[in-house]
């Protein structure tokens, strides 16, 4: 049996631990995958381009692959924001091969029904997936009439069949094969760009999060972290097989459980040792651990602020952190000599935009600010932000429905909800923002007074993309280069493709 991972977007350590499981599991399957890093579209979160999203886009060249190998089943990882996509894509596959599609994901786990009911849709997996997924595989090989695997959701006779929800969790993350990188390999830089996880789950539940629908299905249980020898076993082994310079640990908070991360980072500094990026939490940052991190080789943390107004903080979005913490962090990192950078979101329900504004000449304060990340709030379905949104009459029923079709346009492009001079002042704020390590500190206080920084939204958005790569390369930020190199090689494959194109034209 052909299984066939179908993806959009970054590499996705999701799909290559369900790779790892399958080829663990004693079934006879070969594991395939059809990939588009989906540069310049609304999954790439550094430039969006929709005239270079056409160009570089791999959808062709992707059902050509998928045509040419007919797999048995093509899987899907579907987030809200790519959930229109697959079902578009979904569709294309199924008029030109006989196959099974197969949906899970975070989208899947929220509205499984709503998935499950997409015409070309087979089979939804909901929640925490391995145990399922092969258990699913392993019964498509021999299919029976009825399919009755917990957390699998499928269609009978034109109407969707809902299987009981269970808790699936592998509680022992130890217990799991290590993630299959090899699936990607032939698409992501290794040696630049090694992404890794050493924990599941999320102890906070913020409003507009989807660990916070985890944490009320699965309750504290969900948190679940590797241990230090089986972590530095990973990295080790895959430092020998792929030459990596950097890592990027990708767990929600890296420091949470301090006295782990501290007997993680003292094997780390002697047995790896290579400069890593990790995502911070303002709350839980302290100078013990900013020591830890510049110690064994941190280059830069990541902080989501999400709001400069903590009304907005602590009423809508459940981060009950003060100002007086956000700027305590920042200076613990200029301290440390840590790089670091913030994020910040905007389309948020009682959003005043002038706070940003009034904000934006403090963090000029900071040396080792790299940059400000601005994105637009995603609402993902049934989450308490949706409900208080509605509340806020931010959106109404109809756009509670499109959120659950996934017609929307994700963290990175502005959909179109919400009050127009809302939208238009966080627009302006997005580019003050994203160019502000240009600015002086006068400058941008100027800039915040009287609403001038309403005039930012003119800038062109080609400009500001500009200002932002020379950042990039005046920071001699990791992160960057990475993307700039991918660019380069998309850019140099596409051109090498029309040259030849336009050469067989000619050739009489």
């Amino acid at each position: 049996m052909k299984v066939l991972f179908c993806h959009l977007g970054r590499e996705h350590l999701g799909i290559e631990y369900l790779s790892a499981v399958l080829k663990q599991s004693g079934l006879d399957v070969e594991v395939l995958l059809s990939y588009d890093p989906g540069y310049f579209s609304k999954q790439d979160n550094t430039l969006y381009n929709p005239w270079l999203e056409r160009a570089f886009s791999r959808e062709k060249e992707m059902l050509s692959q998928i045509c040419r190998e007919k797999p048995d089943v093509v899987a899907f990882s579907a987030y809200t924001a790519n959930f229109d996509w697959i079902k578009r894509f979904a569709r294309s596959i199924k008029e030109h091969i006989e196959t099974k599609i197969v949906v899970g994901g975070s989208h899947a786990t929220l509205v499984p029904e709503i998935v499950a009911g997409a015409d070309a849709v087979d089979y939804v997996v909901a929640g925490e997936s391995e145990k399922t997924f092969v258990e699913l595989v392993r019964f498509l090989q021999k299919p029976a009439k009825n399919c009755d695997i917990d957390n699998v959701f499928y269609k009978k006779d034109g109407k969707v069949i809902k299987n009981k929800i269970s808790d699936r969790l592998i509680t022992n993350l130890d217990l799991l094969p290590y993630p299959d990188k090899a699936l990607f390999e032939r698409h992501i830089n290794y040696r630049d760009d090694f992404l890794v996880m050493t924990s599941r789950g999320c102890p906070y539940s913020c409003t507009y999060c989807c660990e916070s629908f985890m944490n009320r299905f699965y309750g504290p249980k969900y948190f679940r972290q590797r241990s230090v020898g089986s972590m530095i076993s990973e990295l080790e082994l895959m430092k020998h097989r792929y030459r990596y310079e950097r890592i990027i640990f990708f767990d929600n908070i890296f420091h949470y459980n301090k006295e782990w991360m501290k007997a993680f980072l003292k094997e780390y500094r002697t047995r790896i040792g290579v400069p890593f990026k990790c995502m911070g939490h303002l709350e839980s940052f302290d100078r013990e651990i900013a020591i830890e991190l510049r110690e064994s080789n941190c280059y830069a943390v990541n902080f989501g602020i999400q709001s400069m107004n903590r009304r907005v903080r602590e009423r809508f979005l459940n981060r009950p952190v003060t100002d007086d913490q956000i700027w305590k962090v920042f200076r613990l990192c200029d301290e440390a000599g840590i790089w670091f950078d913030a994020d910040l979101m905007f389309d948020l329900p009682g959003e005043n935009t002038d706070d940003a504004a009034r904000a934006a000449s403090r963090f000029k304060r900071y040396k080792r600010l790299n940059r400000i990340k601005c994105f637009n709030l995603c609402y993902f379905p049934k989450l308490e932000i949706v409900d208080i949104a509605l509340r806020e009459k931010t959106l109404s029923e109809d756009d509670v429905r499109e959120i659950e079709q996934g017609r929307t346009d994700g963290f990175f492009r502005q959909a179109d909800l919400g009050d127009e001079d809302v939208k238009k002042a966080g627009e302006a704020l997005k580019k003050l923002y994203s160019i502000l390590p240009l600015l002086s500190e006068n400058t941008v206080r100027w800039l915040s007074e009287e609403k001038r920084y309403l005039r930012a939204r003119f800038l062109p958005d080609f400009l500001v993309d500009c200002l932002k790569i020379f950042i990039g390369i005046k920071n001699r930020d990791p992160r960057f280069w990475v993307y700039f190199k991918n660019y380069l090689e998309r850019t140099g494959y596409l051109l090498s493709r029309a040259f030849s194109f336009i050469k067989i034209k000619r050739t009489p």
